[in-house]
């Protein structure tokens, strides 16, 4: 799977979560699960010419091959990216789980299967102002252990309210929410991320978006083409505000 991530940042303030030590860069800070990225569409992308932004930041900062937790599921690799630990820490090793409590197998869609605390959480105990986006709601819920901040989902992006989201209106900033079923599912996630950014209601983004295009299209399909065209069009306008940019996949599609 592919990684991106800059350098030279000015760091002033470090948080310590799960016995890691996390520098905060002095601006805002957002961190992509490109679900499903694997290093062809990315190469294939370069190859063309197609994707400035991100050919800009493979330049200037890091790009390349990171090995993604197993097995490679969706939810097992967020949770090991949001808390900065293995699945044998995170309690979170598949897509389903014996319930302690019951007995019965059930989805790991809750945030009470999660032992370990979260890098979004203690970042916004910190101060800054947090703000998660993913495509299914499902994994909002389960990655919003302890967070302050705004929570929401492309998928339910039409009920949110400030109780459970921190939000009561996404719409009016990112539009009508897409079909989750789509590409423009993870394109609405970046939309909703760079909108909280300009208008100022969030300064660290976790965005992670859904892997039905590569599902769906190889590398060198006209609409995989055009799809990650229109994510790094999304990509440039988060750097266009000034923010730090980190891109990961959770797993490749072998």
């Amino acid at each position: 799977m592919s990684a991106f991530v800059a350098r030279g940042e000015i760091y002033l303030e470090t948080i310590t979560i799960n016995q890691r030590n996390y520098r905060l860069p002095n601006r805002p800070v957002a961190v992509i699960c490109a679900d499903g990225c694997a290093e062809e569409y990315i190469s294939l992308g370069f190859a063309h010419g197609e994707l400035p932004r991100l050919a800009k930041l493979s330049a200037e900062g890091y790009f390349g091959q990171a090995r993604g937790a197993l097995p490679s599921f969706t939810n097992v690799n967020n949770c090991a990216m949001v808390t900065g630990t293995p699945p044998i820490q995170t309690g979170i090793g598949g897509n389903y789980i014996i319930d302690p409590e019951t007995g019965e197998e059930v989805m790991t869609n809750s945030s009470r299967f999660l032992r370990n605390d979260t890098i979004l959480a203690a970042a916004s105990a910190a101060g800054r102002k947090v703000a998660m986006v993913t495509a299914k709601d499902k994994l909002r819920e389960l990655l919003s252990k302890g967070m302050a901040g705004i929570a929401v989902s492309a998928e339910k992006a039409d009920e949110v309210n400030i109780e459970e989201n921190g939000i009561d209106d996404i719409e009016s900033l990112a539009g009508s929410k897409p079909s989750i079923y789509s590409g423009d599912a993870s394109l609405y996630v970046l939309r909703v991320g760079v909108e909280l950014l300009a208008a100022g209601k969030s300064d660290f983004l976790y965005l992670s978006l859904t892997d039905y295009m590569q599902h769906k299209y190889a590398p060198e399909a006209p609409e995989s083409r055009e799809f990650y065209r229109a994510i790094d069009s999304e990509v440039g306008r988060l750097l266009d505000l000034g923010a730090v940019v980190g891109i990961t996949a959770d797993h490749g599609m072998n």
